[in-house]
């Protein structure tokens, strides 16, 4: 009898530590697919990483507006800038460090001698804020470049009706379909050249206002639905110059193409 108890109890918990195996594995699955880096071009990776909207590839969608924006040079100068000196407001922050750094550094070194290297520290401090400032536009200019001598530009979808976007992220291999209901859509961001759709965090959809870019229905009806929306989210115009380096020519490594067939596609 107590053989037989005995026996009941450790299969029980060898059933528990394989359960509480289990979920621990599952969890570090969740945790390694949550903390998943970015590439550079985040703006396509967070499309493709957009778990909490379901996929729709077969559900047809009778929409309104279609676009397409090529995630190139120019594309992600534009975001880049936007969402650094715009929505951050990266500058008016560095520059209100640079001048408490400059002044505590310059009042400790003429009247508190006492710590008069911490002063200089200061200086020094304040004085790389300087340069970062002055260098920034640079500095993004130089980490696209780099990132385009391998990377081709490719194209995003969007299919815009007044109750979602439906966004179709194109890669070299594959095509991956999401859906973006309105709801979720954090803020609009307008500038002449694009529209920035905030669902992400800091990671925009990004809309080329360029009639080409239009291969359904026209920019105006696409401002209308802007226009439905905004008056439910937050809504930004900027129309003013942030940056000054407005030559986008460069050369890719390949041509933009369009992304491969799927092999499932092929067998069918």
């Amino acid at each position: 009898m107590f053989d037989e108890e005995k026996e009941l109890l450790e299969n029980n918990e060898n059933n528990e530590s394989s359960e509480d195996e289990s979920k621990k594995e599952d969890l570090e699955d969740l945790l390694m697919e949550k903390d998943k880096p970015l590439d550079e071009d985040e703006l396509s990776d967070a499309v493709e990483k957009g778990e909490e909207y379901e996929e729709s590839e077969n559900t047809p969608m009778n929409s309104i507006v279609e676009a397409e924006t090529a995630y190139d040079y120019r594309a992600l100068k534009y975001v880049n800038m936007y969402v650094v000196r715009v929505k951050r407001k990266s500058q008016i922050t560095s520059i209100i460090m640079m001048v408490l750094a400059l002044a505590a550094g310059a009042y400790i070194g003429f009247f508190v001698t006492k710590y008069f290297y911490f002063g200089i520290i200061l200086g020094v401090l304040g004085l790389w804020m300087l340069y970062n400032i002055l260098t920034e536009e640079r500095r993004i200019d130089k980490q696209l470049k780099k990132y385009f001598q391998t990377h081709k530009p490719l194209k995003n979808k969007f299919l815009v009706n007044d109750e979602k976007i439906r966004v179709i992220a194109s890669t070299e291999t594959k095509t991956h379909t999401a859906d973006y209901p309105w709801a979720y859509v954090q803020s609009i961001d307008i500038i002449p050249e694009y529209v920035f759709l905030f669902v992400n965090g800091s990671t925009p959809l990004v809309f080329d206002t360029r009639s080409v870019a239009f291969t359904k229905g026209t920019i105006e009806e696409f401002n209308k639905i802007l226009k439905e929306q905004a008056s439910l989210k937050p809504c930004k115009y900027y129309d003013k110059k942030f940056f000054k380096n407005t030559n986008f020519d460069i050369e890719y490594p390949v041509t933009l193409e369009e992304p491969k067939e799927k092999e499932e596609d092929k067998n069918e």
